[in-house]
């Protein structure tokens, strides 16, 4: 019996701090990969999240941009890069207001805490990157 206890004690905080890294990669992934959909049909909604994208349709029309990958890195705060490519030019601000529709949505889903300037995930600081290439 105490074998088992001391296996759980080992194992549970490595799997929980797993699943706590899966699961905001994969909000992260949805959003960011919504917002690219979003960019390319160019239809807008009149709703608080999606008012950082409508500011880029309504200057520039939709725009061409997919996702390509995103890395995560944890220590005294949680980092997530995010990596766009486009094959056209793309608006100075769309890394800004992709970055800010991402935590702006996972705010008002609580999966997020702090604010839209200073994001925490489970207690650590939030940093959210959003690069787009030209490919």
């Amino acid at each position: 019996m105490a074998i088992i206890l001391i296996g759980v004690v080992l194992i549970m905080p490595y799997y929980g701090s797993q699943n706590s890294a899966m699961s905001i990669t994969s909000y992260v992934r949805s959003d960011v990969q919504f917002a690219c959909s979003y960019l390319s049909a160019g239809v807008m909604k009149n709703e608080t999240p999606y008012s950082y994208l409508n500011s880029i349709l309504s200057a520039y029309g939709p725009v061409d941009i997919v996702f390509q990958n995103m890395s995560y890195s944890s220590g005294s705060n949680v980092s997530i890069s995010v990596k766009l490519v486009s094959s056209n030019w793309v608006p100075p601000q769309l890394e800004r207001e992709i970055r800010n529709f991402v935590v702006s949505d996972l705010l008002s889903r609580r999966i997020l805490g702090g604010s839209l300037t200073s994001p925490t995930y489970n207690g650590k600081p939030f940093v959210l990157n959003v690069s787009v290439v030209i490919e």
